[in-house]
């Protein structure tokens, strides 16, 4: 049998001894209560068993409180016990105040993990161009045990040694079935964040301030978009077909690309600090009652906002040019004024039938000028003297057209379909470097074209009367 002394001098290194193994412990208690001291042990229980009275209980334990040898096995049973939980308990603790960074398992090839809570912050330091894989147990234990501040690319995100980071400097790829994006601690990418045809629903831009290329996150499943503590875009931010029904750019002061949010359902868009747009603006196809562009003084490309049934009123705003095309148009908008702005390119209108087109200080366009299929009665040209390209008043109900300041239009000039047509007036228009197509305007009898010169053709009703036009077209309209 141990003696006391031994004894005393176990349970004295084991408490204090800086670092503590709870499995060793317990098999050095074992060991102790089975050693060669068990043989005396059972040797007493069965004797006091054999004297005990018939009636006591067969099997109950003996009382052996009376043994010193047995009081001090169960002094060192208990305080061996209580040194167990006192380290099973400030494992808990630590655990719980994030002292200790949970682990990471998985597979080489396996799916990374999607979910978006961060780990507690721990220090970072230095960077590398190594690929952080977040399918990769081996490649993100390199990451964990390293702490970089940065990581030269990110595959298959998200994941916790990715939260960690502070800096990718090149593109970020969303793993395919990631459903929450979160940014963490991340405060810029020097690439690109791709992310197309995923499964996302929700997204955290968390510290993000700045994207060096794209951001691709269209085709996916997210309802919501705020742009958070982001300021700047390098390249585009397309989140086409997604089910957006809100959007917030709030800090972002310019996209060095083009803004995609076709095919959404967004009833409201909040550009925010939004300046400038050095790319296309497309906004097609969702549910905008109206819109206003706030703060936007130049889109350096085209801007859409066409086939959005409910947009009743567009406001401009800010917005002094598009130099690209614009395409502007619903059924029941009401009225459209341009104001001061300028633009590089095509003009496409759609409004309801009685609408009011006000063309503010444009006095050229600098590609087609579409007004067709609106049903319009009138079309006031204002201060346009010069169309590029061609001028199409089709399809509408206009009784009369008055060209205005027009003098000249660089391709054809087309108001066919217009049954309610009696007059038109070139006024000072001096040349048309096109045909003149006039079909389907059975109450217009007579064309004067004195002083016009026309370079194509007359593509017209074989009823019409035209003075000093050229010939018919005689290879069909």
């Amino acid at each position: 049998m141990a003696s006391p002394t031994s004894m005393n001098e176990a349970a004295s290194q084991s408490s204090s001894s800086p670092s503590i193994d709870i499995s060793e412990s317990i098999n050095t208690v074992t060991a102790m209560a089975t050693a060669d001291d068990r043989t005396p042990l059972l040797s007493s229980w069965q004797a006091a068993k054999r004297s005990r009275p018939s009636s006591q209980v067969d099997g109950a334990a003996p009382n052996m409180s009376g043994s010193p040898d047995s009081r001090r096995k169960r002094q060192l049973v208990l305080l061996v016990g209580a040194l167990v939980f006192f380290v099973a308990a400030s494992a808990g603790l630590a655990t719980a105040l994030g002292l200790v960074l949970p682990c990471n398992s998985g597979s080489g090839g396996g799916a990374p993990t999607t979910t978006t809570t961060t780990s507690p912050a721990i220090p970072c330091h230095g960077t590398t161009t190594e690929t952080l894989n977040c399918g990769s147990a081996s490649s993100k234990q390199a990451f964990d045990n390293s702490h970089y501040c940065e990581a030269g690319e990110v595959v298959r995100c998200c994941c916790n040694e990715f939260f960690q980071l502070h800096s990718v400097a090149g593109d970020v790829h969303l793993f395919d079935y990631l459903a929450s994006l979160s940014f963490g601690r991340v405060t810029s990418i020097g690439g690109s964040v791709m992310g197309s045809g995923g499964k996302l629903t929700t997204f955290d831009s968390g510290q993000l301030s700045s994207v060096g290329g794209d951001v691709d996150l269209s085709l996916n499943d997210l309802a919501a978009v705020d742009l958070g503590n982001l300021v700047d875009v390098g390249g585009s931010l397309d989140l086409a077909s997604n089910h957006l029904t809100v959007i917030s750019f709030r800090g972002v002061t310019q996209i060095g690309g083009d803004i995609d949010l076709r095919h959404n359902s967004l009833s409201l868009i909040e550009f925010g600090q939004l300046t400038i747009i050095h790319g296309d603006l497309l906004l097609t196809s969702n549910r905008l009652t109206s819109l206003s562009f706030g703060k936007i003084t130049l889109v350096h490309g085209d801007l859409a906002v066409t086939e959005s049934p409910l947009l009743t009123a567009v406001d401009f705003g800010n917005l002094a040019a598009v130099t690209g095309s614009l395409s502007v148009g619903s059924g029941r908008l009401t009225s459209l004024s341009f104001g001061e702005l300028s633009i590089g390119g095509s003009i496409s209108v759609r409004v309801e039938p009685h609408a009011t087109i006000d063309f503010g200080q444009l006095t050229a366009v600098h590609g087609d000028l579409v007004l067709s299929g609106n049903s319009l009665s009138t079309v006031n040209f204002g201060q346009i003297a010069v169309v590029h390209q061609a001028v199409d008043l089709s399809h509408n109900n206009l009784t009369r057209i008055d060209f205005g300041q027009i003098t000249y239009v660089g391709d054809n000039l087309l108001f066919t379909h217009n049954p309610l047509l009696t007059r038109v007036d070139f006024g000072q228009i001096q040349r048309i470097n096109g045909s003149v197509w006039a079909q389907q305007t059975p109450l217009l009898r007579e064309l004067n074209c004195t002083g016009v010169i026309i370079d194509g053709c007359m593509c017209v009703d074989v009823y019409l009367l035209f003075i000093d036009c050229p010939q018919l077209c005689d290879d069909g309209c």
